[in-house]
């Protein structure tokens, strides 16, 4: 585990517990955690990589995809547009998502 994503892994296992991964064949993403904080599931991912009809379409955060920061507990959190992520759930076969994005 590189040092960012294990700082990551510390900082909310302190807020929360971490839930096993599943192992999927339709994704190489280097790191996967999942974590459920007060209730809620927050997924942690670094270097994601989606396998559609054979084919690997990586989808790691660069600056020119970000759309807009948000500020909490003043660290700026950068967002992809929703367009991005309804591609990124189309790729990914979740239906339910892209309906909800379209909606």
């Amino acid at each position: 585990m590189d040092d960012a994503a294990e700082a990551v892994v510390k900082i909310l296992l302190q807020h929360g517990g971490l839930v096993p991964s599943k192992v999927s064949a339709h994704f190489k993403t280097k790191y996967f955690y999942e974590f459920v904080i007060d209730g809620v599931g927050v997924d942690v991912m670094a270097g994601m990589v989606i396998i559609n009809q054979d084919k690997e379409h990586s989808f790691s955060l660069k600056a020119e995809s970000v759309v807009e920061y948000v500020l909490i507990n003043d660290v700026e959190i950068p967002l992809q547009s929703l367009a991005e992520w309804r591609n990124l759930y189309l790729l990914m076969g979740r239906l339910d998502k892209v309906a909800m994005i379209d909606q």
